[in-house]
């Protein structure tokens, strides 16, 4: 491989940073030209699923585990309805274990890609910038981080390649990432045991549990602010 991308004049890095406009570029375009999933076509053919996972177990976890992995890279929109298989097919708790499992794996994916790939030239680019950026994201990351995966406010791919800028740690972003997704897998999966009764999957993400999310997801936030002004008051060191 080394070879190979020698013989072409390509760095490791510049092929990372193909990788990831590929990736860039499938999601736009599910996002502009497809209406993502078809729920549809699972709920038909259910039944053949349940067959398949009931007496190929192990190969039916594995494909899902390959296909969900995949597809949290890529950030389909839609792809919440294959959690929902998930819970149709599998026990709940497996369902959940296996979703987090992928969805978080594939997130990691694209952060770490990202970072290697993007973060030093981009810190060169925008050294001034960076540097107001780092000192706040170093005291607010991993709460901005809770509250964006709670509420998905915003697509999975923007949220890993943005924090792969910033001083977040892997492992505090990984964290975080699993216990954020975790409401919303619980909720998806859940919902695969009524498969057959769901119009839309859109529709087990109502306004109200949005907001209510977006309110949990704030309370880490906010505290975090509080504490800070307050010890700031008491320091008298506000700028």
């Amino acid at each position: 491989m080394d070879r190979l991308l020698t013989a072409f004049k390509i760095s490791r890095k510049n092929m990372i940073r193909l990788f990831i406009f590929v990736i860039a570029a499938l999601m736009m375009y599910f996002m502009l030209f497809d209406s993502g999933f078809s729920l549809e076509w699972f709920q038909d053919n259910i039944s053949r699923l349940n067959t398949l996972s009931q007496n190929h177990l192990l190969l039916s976890i594995v494909i899902f585990l390959l296909v969900r992995y995949i597809f949290a890279v890529i950030s389909i929109p839609g792809t919440g309805v294959l959690s929902i298989v998930g819970g149709a097919i599998f026990n709940f708790w497996l369902a959940v274990a296996l979703v987090s499992l992928s969805v978080n794996l594939g997130v990691l994916t694209v952060f770490l890609l990202s970072r290697y790939a993007f973060k030093d030239p981009a810190k060169k680019r925008f050294a001034g910038r960076f540097h107001s950026l780092e000192q706040l994201l170093d005291e607010y990351g991993a709460s901005l981080l809770f509250l964006l995966r709670l509420s998905e406010l915003c697509p999975s791919f923007i949220i890993n390649s943005f924090f792969a800028f910033t001083p977040v740690k892997t492992f505090t972003f990984l964290w975080v990432s699993f216990i954020g997704h975790l409401p919303g897998i619980i909720i998806f999966v859940n919902a695969g045991r009524q498969i057959n009764e769901i119009n839309k999957a859109a529709n087990l993400m109502d306004p109200r549990v949005i907001l209510s999310l977006v309110a949990l997801g704030l309370i880490p936030l906010l505290s975090k602010f509080l504490h800070n002004r307050i010890l700031c008051t008491s320091d008298n060191n506000c700028r």
